[in-house]
């Protein structure tokens, strides 16, 4: 028995349903003796998790554990998933209409589960479990009912609770519903200290967004802080994920995200006091050269020759995490969720650097040199209207393109430096920005393109 909580349920409970955190995790190794123990002299309100890890074709243990309870008890029960990136996901029991239709496990666009698709042959969550061995989780709350002062989701609703990349900016997100299984809105909860200043980010970049072009982002329904955890609520998103590719429906979304920012024109900002470089500088001045020397002195030349510039460069709002993943197409257009990356001012055309660089890598598995190559035609024809509206010329470009991936990926070190997640996919982007970087640095140099003449920029370079 430990009192540690798995899958960060000791975060997400107490906020979503109310009452009191679980104070022991019981798993069937421990056995119904440690759960009569931690039982017996419980009260209304207190909480323990049970967990059974399944093996394909066998019954899990989990009746046992929750026969042995002392007392009257509710349980909520949930499937643990794999989920993307490395998290998890647990689908709550008490609706098998949430496997039954294909549930989205996180926000509208992202890869959807159905029963087909994992090769199911029943329909009942927990007879998922038992077929392909999938840990099984119950959380016990003394009492007939649990307690819902301060909680966040009815009692009624059940959840699909799904959480991210197991860094330090790993946050949770339910997916609530109706009796029926229908979706009826999310809700994202702060997990870990870095996550609370992320979520903060979202919920104002949502409120920003609802002022100046509410039809491009889900509204936000509902914020507030329970146990010291900021959470907000906002709407489902209706629609498909956007195809890997950048074409014209991005380039509109990003096109209106700016004319809504400043309808009269666009804003310049001179280069050597620009806030995302001056953010840049004083975090990669946090950062220990000597452990990656090569890095740390490729990323300080190219943010000396950036602080050096006498220029300007057009800026404005930018999603941060402009992504196919992070979009919904539907009937009334292209709309935007996980905003913890917004930036109040960056550097013109980040989003599509962005867009490019991560479906490049993290989909097609180009190179730097094919990364950079293949933008040219991205910035040539769907974002033209996005270069020619922020008069940009092949040097702003590659200016701009520069200050994105000093930030991106100074940004990135610093976290990995804090709480490493080891994912190959890490290693692609690292690998990939460090690449097209120094390829940027080199053309600003010798003040050179690396697209065909003519073909890119308002202006000559």
């Amino acid at each position: 028995m430990t009192q540690a909580a798995a899958f960060g349920v000791e975060s997400w409970v107490p906020v979503l349903r109310g009452g009191a955190a679980p104070s022991a995790t019981i798993t069937a190794d421990d056995g119904p003796d440690a759960v009569r123990a931690a039982t017996t002299t419980s009260v209304d309100g207190d909480r323990v998790v049970l967990i059974a890890d399944g093996a394909p074709g066998r019954e899990a243990p989990l009746a046992a554990l929750e026969e042995a309870l002392q007392g009257r008890h509710t349980l909520e029960r949930f499937v643990v998933f794999p989920g993307t990136g490395g998290g998890i996901v647990l689908l709550s029991t008490a609706s098998a209409a949430a496997v039954r239709g294909g549930l989205p496990l996180l926000p509208s666009g992202r890869r959807r589960w159905s029963a087909a698709q994992l090769g199911l042959s029943t329909l009942a969550p927990l007879g998922v479990a038992r077929r392909i061995g999938l840990p099984e989780l119950a959380i016990a709350t003394r009492g007939e009912r649990r307690s819902l002062e301060g909680a966040v989701v009815a009692e009624e609703h059940t959840l699909a609770v799904a959480s991210g990349v197991p860094d330090a900016r790993q946050k949770f997100v339910a997916r609530v519903l109706r009796a029926n299984g229908d979706p009826q809105q999310f809700v994202k909860l702060a997990h870990t200290p870095a996550s609370v200043a992320a979520i903060r980010i979202e919920c104002a970049a949502l409120a920003r967004i609802a002022t100046i072009a509410p039809e491009l982002a889900p509204r936000l329904l509902q914020r507030g802080e329970s146990h010291g955890l900021p959470w907000f609520i906002e709407e489902v998103l209706d629609g498909q994920r956007s195809p890997d590719v950048f074409h014209a429906g991005h380039a509109a979304f990003l096109a209106r995200l700016a004319a809504a920012q400043y309808p009269a024109g666009k804003r310049n900002l001179r280069l050597a006091e620009h806030p995302t470089l001056l953010n840049s500088l004083e975090l990669l001045d946090t950062l220990d050269a000597g452990d990656d020397p090569e890095w740390h002195s490729e990323m300080t030349a190219l943010a000396e020759h950036l602080a050096d510039d006498v220029g300007e460069l057009a800026t404005g709002h930018a999603h941060g995490d402009f992504t196919s993943w992070n979009l919904a197409v539907g009937p009334h257009g292209m709309r935007a969720f996980d905003w913890e990356a917004f930036l109040e001012e960056a550097p013109a055309l980040y989003d599509v650097f962005h867009f490019h660089m991560q479906c490049g890598v993290l989909v097609y598995r180009r190179d730097g040199a094919a990364l950079l190559e293949s933008l040219g035609a991205v910035l040539a024809r769907p974002a033209r209207q996005l270069v020619e509206g922020a008069a940009q010329s092949v040097q702003d470009i590659l200016r701009a393109l520069a200050l994105y991936l000093l930030h991106v990926t100074v940004r990135d070190e610093a976290q990995q430096r804090l709480a490493p997640a080891l994912f190959v996919q890490i290693g692609w982007q690292r690998r990939a920005r460090r690449e097209v970087a120094r390829h940027v640095l080199a053309l600003l140099r010798a003040r050179r393109s690396p697209w065909t003449s003519g073909a890119i920029g308002h202006r000559a370079a």
